[in-house]
Parts: C-alpha cells; structure tokens; sequence
C-alpha cells in the first residue's frame, strides 16, 4: 500500500491535462459539422436557382426560389448568373444580391434563359461572411461559393 501512496492525484491531473484537447477536438467536430451542413444547403440552392432559371424565370423568381432553398442561413448572397451560348462562351451576364426576403438588389425583369438565344447558364452563389465558431479558438470568417451549369429548357 505504501507504493501507491504517491499516485492520489495523478488520474485527476492526467484528466486536467487532456480535457481541454478533447474538448477542442469535439467541438471542431461539431463546426465542422454546421459549416459542411451550410455548405450542402449552399449548393442546392444553386441547383434549385438554376433549375429554376432553366425554364425561363425573370431574376426576381431566381433570387425568391434560392432564398427559399437557404431558409435557415443567414448573411450576404451574392448570385451571378453566366448566359452560355451553343459554344460554352459567356454572351451575358447578371449580378445582383440577394435580400434576406429573396429579392434582387437590382430588378432585371427578363428572361433568363431563352433557349432560341442562349444554350446553358451558369450560376454562382457566393454567401459573404459565413462564420466559423470554435470554442477556446475564435471566430473566423470566409467567404463561399457553390456553382452548377443548366441547359436552357423550350417551355411550351
């Protein structure tokens, strides 16, 4: 019994030592979690803009339908969509930011895709400013995109 007489606190301070490791590691695996979950819902948001836009939307119905995709994330959406012609090349393209109330910053009311003039579009969505938080870490902030490519569909 004498031997262990030096050992008392020992469990206690191995346990001091790597807690704050453990906990570190759980909860960046817990942001890292939300941020691929943010990143998902990014992404189709993008698919459901461009599905949407496929079939010949104004960019007023784009925004509303990408904003509706993103319900629970919140921050600056930046949408740009590329008209593709039958060659790939860009013909035109439209910018806007998204309100939180999904409309455009800027009221373009034409079609987006009109399948007689242009063959595919491109959207991009860029959310500003998504936040990662990690306890003992901080915050950090970046920027994201999701991008995805239609072909123009005849509505008829």
């Amino acid at each position: 019994m004498d031997a262990d007489r030096g050992q008392d606190g020992a469990s206690a301070v191995e346990f001091a030592l790597v807690l704050p490791v453990l906990a570190l590691l759980l909860f960046g695996i817990i942001q890292f979690g939300l941020v691929f979950l943010q990143t998902q819902g990014l992404e189709g948001a993008a698919r459901e803009g461009g599905r949407v836009a496929s079939v010949g939307a104004d960019v007023t119905a784009i925004s509303s339908a990408v904003r509706r995709a993103l319900s629970g994330l919140e921050g600056t959406l930046m949408l740009t969509i590329d008209r593709l012609d039958s060659t790939g090349v860009t013909t035109s393209t439209i910018s806007t930011t998204v309100q939180t109330d999904g409309t455009p910053s800027s009221n373009a009311a034409d079609i987006v895709c009109n399948a007689a003039t242009v063959n595919a579009l491109d959207i991009e969505l860029v959310l500003e400013d998504m936040e990662v938080v990690i306890p003992l870490w901080g915050v950090s902030q970046f920027d994201y995109s999701a991008n995805t490519r239609f072909r123009c569909e005849s509505v008829g």
